[in-house]
């Protein structure tokens, strides 16, 4: 059972991790098409 629950607590802690990376991700990809709005 402990093996299960650690297994669970890793799934919840790399969903977070990946979602956090996707908000990064979507912030310098607004970042950028201004800069290239700029630019163009």
């Amino acid at each position: 059972m402990p093996f299960v629950d650690v297994d669970r607590r890793l799934l919840i802690t790399h969903k977070w991790r990946t979602y956090a990376d996707i908000k990064v991700y979507d912030v310098h990809c607004k970042v950028n098409l201004k800069q290239l709005q700029v630019l163009l």
